[in-house]
């Protein structure tokens, strides 16, 4: 989900913050023991220190400065049980123009095989869950003028004078 819109488009876009929240359930009829989570998100995004959460068991990697990846190691999960992990990355600004979008999947694994997380608005089964980002210019310009020759001397602009027109023009957006 769109966690903090930097741009204020409301579109996922680079320098935007974007927010995972990854659901775990034991479906199975045994103690899923030792439960492990792995994540590393997208190369073109960054994680955010500090951000880790889950509701079951410890945050192993993530939550200090510098950590690339996500663990959580959940313990055991009995039968029916739950967990929920919650992190943030922001999508590097700028992004090379191909960047079109960006995925993310999880692993769990321990004493089952390990398994990829779901994107749930896909009918794939254990397929990554792609953000599509939103690329647009946004230009602003200036016009500032001086006076380039006072053909009469007197300081100000006046008729028979020179002006100097200089106008900049800015792309503070994410694609040109």
């Amino acid at each position: 989900s769109l966690q903090i819109d930097a741009d204020g488009d409301g579109q996922p876009s680079p320098g935007d913050t974007l927010r995972y929240t990854i659901a775990v359930r034991n479906t199975g009829l045994g103690t899923a023991s030792p439960l492990l989570l792995d994540d590393t998100p997208d190369p073109n995004t960054t994680l955010v220190a500090g951000s880790v959460r889950t509701d079951l068991g410890v945050v192993t990697r993530g939550n200090t400065p510098g950590d690339r990846s996500v663990a959580v190691d959940f313990g055991g999960m009995a039968p029916g049980g739950s967990a929920t992990v919650v992190f943030d990355v922001l999508v590097n600004d700028p992004l090379p123009e191909q960047i079109a979008q960006v995925a993310n999947q999880a692993l769990l694994s321990g004493n089952l095989p390990t398994t990829g997380s779901d994107d749930p608005d896909t009918p794939a089964p254990n397929d990554p869950t792609r953000t599509p980002l939103v690329r647009a210019p946004r230009i602003s310009a200036t016009k500032a003028d001086a006076l380039a020759i006072d053909a009469d001397g007197n300081g100000a602009p006046s008729p028979g004078d020179t002006l100097l027109y200089q106008i900049s023009l800015r792309d503070t957006g994410s694609a040109a």
